[in-house]
């Protein structure tokens, strides 16, 4: 079998991997909504908004197999260990930090399900990161459709327990639900460690793995993508000191609702990467680039209108209950999203043609202290609608810095057309190059 051919069933498996665990996902959260009270899914948002925080100590080095695995696949082993030890310590302080969070959100609330509830999802996440880790070996590996497969299979069995929800609607079964199918899957995947790679746990050689894994590769990648997270999800810890819990939990839903609007351009962003890793031409990047823009554009303005026609049916797929307040917060924050979705292939430059440490400090860091400061004053001045308006202002500001500091590197030109002669050509460039469009723009010898 071919590597182009390799390559292709990779990218096919990741994207109907990605698909099928977003539609699962969506129809998780319609069963959560209609089964457990309002407050129970504000609490949700609001241990949600904290569990934010724990993102940041979420950086792993197994990201580097993505660029290293074909020089250490025969000493995966070794890698693998020191990826586990390094998972463990990293344990030890995620607990750590929820331990606290959760006695304070304890006692801002008087209600001890704050604090299970924050360590319980404290151990989800420390379960994920560690089947992370050997679901990231398989992929690099070309075993993409057994991840496919495990994934699909753990997530309809979850589904399933889900609907003992409607008998006892508890958070606090949610959660153990939620924390008992992690464990499971992450079992599954240690048993599929050793029965495919033969795997034993070793120390050798953990700290210079470590090393170099973490502060060439990953950490500026980890620290940008956990600032961009921050904003798609604080508002709700912020607006928990504005706003009941049933606010709160309105505020959740039409967060989740708008999160879907996501899940496309993000699908396509990878697309936008593949297209262009391998231009260096910086006339015929900037034309690449702008073809993208303006299909990504088109679809925002599709999805805006979309919803702004049938948001309250959508709305009311999910709930009886304020249906046109969660629609009203859901069309504000899905403005902001399209804003921010229009610039999505501009952004992958950061990633192909720029420097990820600089990315960090010029956008995402400076966009997301802006985002936070948004969403404080617009909960304090207008409560939940005024964080969902405030959505606007970060992802917008977000979205400046980013053309902004791309800018400085590839000096862009808005160009657009109806069809360009590159546009006509695009997919068979897509089909016939090698990892990225073929930069056929004539050289002056």
């Amino acid at each position: 079998m071919s590597l182009r051919l390799d390559v292709f069933k990779l990218m096919s498996f990741s994207l109907l991997n990605s698909l099928v665990l977003k539609l699962l996902g969506v129809a998780s959260f319609y069963i959560i909504v209609r089964a457990l009270p309002r407050t129970d899914i504000g609490l949700i948002g609001v241990v949600g908004g904290y569990a934010a925080i724990l993102g940041f100590l979420s950086l792993g080095p197994e990201s580097a197999l993505v660029r290293d695995f074909p020089k250490i696949k025969d000493s995966i082993n070794k890698h693998l260990s020191a990826y586990m030890k390094f998972w463990a310590y990293r344990t030890v302080l995620i607990m750590a930090v929820s331990l606290g969070l959760g006695l304070w959100v304890w006692h801002y609330y008087q209600d001890v399900r704050f604090f299970l509830y924050m360590v319980g999802i404290a151990v989800s996440v420390n379960l994920n990161l560690f089947e992370q880790i050997i679901t990231e070996l398989f992929y690099v590996d070309f075993k993409q459709q057994i991840v496919l497969k495990v994934n699909l299979v753990i997530k309809l069995v979850f589904l399933a327990l889900l609907f003992s929800l409607f008998w006892q609607p508890d958070v606090l079964l949610y959660l153990g639900i939620l924390v008992g199918i992690d464990a499971v899957s992450a079992g599954t995947w240690i048993v599929l460690l050793f029965r495919r790679y033969h795997f034993r746990f070793t120390g050798e050689g953990a700290r210079n793995i470590l090393r170099w894994n973490l502060m060439d590769y990953s950490l500026w990648a980890h620290l940008s993508n956990s600032f961009n997270t921050l904003v798609y999800k604080i508002d709700t810890l912020v607006l928990s000191f504005f706003a009941a819990l049933a606010a709160i939990g309105n505020y959740t839903i039409a967060l989740e609702i708008a999160g879907f609007f996501f899940i496309i351009p993000r699908l396509l962003q990878k697309s936008v990467i593949v297209g262009t890793v391998n231009l260096q031409n910086t006339e015929r990047l900037n034309e690449v680039i702008f073809i993208f823009v303006k299909y990504f554009a088109l679809l925002s303005v599709a999805q805006l209108a979309f919803f702004l026609i049938a948001g309250p049916w959508i709305v009311s797929i999910f709930t009886d209950i304020a249906v046109q307040e969660i629609y009203l917060y859901a069309l504000l924050m899905l403005v902001g999203v399209s804003v921010l979705n229009v610039v999505r292939p501009i952004s992958t430059l950061i990633n192909t043609h720029a420097s990820m440490r600089k990315g960090f400090f010029w956008v995402y860091l400076p966009g997301s202290l802006i985002g936070v400061a948004a969403y404080a004053l617009g909960a304090a001045w207008y409560g939940p609608l005024g964080v969902a308006a405030a959505n606007i202002v970060a992802y917008s500001v977000l979205a400046v810095l980013i053309v902004v500091f791309v800018h400085r590197v590839v000096p862009l030109k808005p160009t657009f057309s109806l069809m360009s002669d590159i546009e006509r050509g695009l997919l068979k460039d897509l089909r016939t190059s090698k990892g990225g469009l073929e930069d056929n723009t004539p050289r002056k010898k």
